[in-house]
């Protein structure tokens, strides 16, 4: 019995560990996803924009050409 009690040990260690992880992850996770989402966000927002001017300067192109 007394070479089981390192293996014992071990097992309450990690299990003490993963609910002290589930602890700290929670906060972790959340915080990670309004990144995330305040990422993609910002990504869409610059690529609406860019399309945006791209589309105004070929239309303003196109309009002085015809008129010149």
């Amino acid at each position: 019995m007394r070479a089981l009690a390192p293996v014992v040990l071990t097992g309450l260690a990690g299990l003490i560990f993963l609910e002290i992880l589930k602890i700290i992850m929670e906060p972790v996770v959340a915080w990670l996803l309004v990144v995330l989402a305040l990422g993609l966000k910002i990504t869409l927002g610059v690529a609406l924009l860019s399309v945006a001017i791209y589309f105004a300067r070929r239309y303003y192109k196109s309009h002085n050409e015809v008129e010149a």
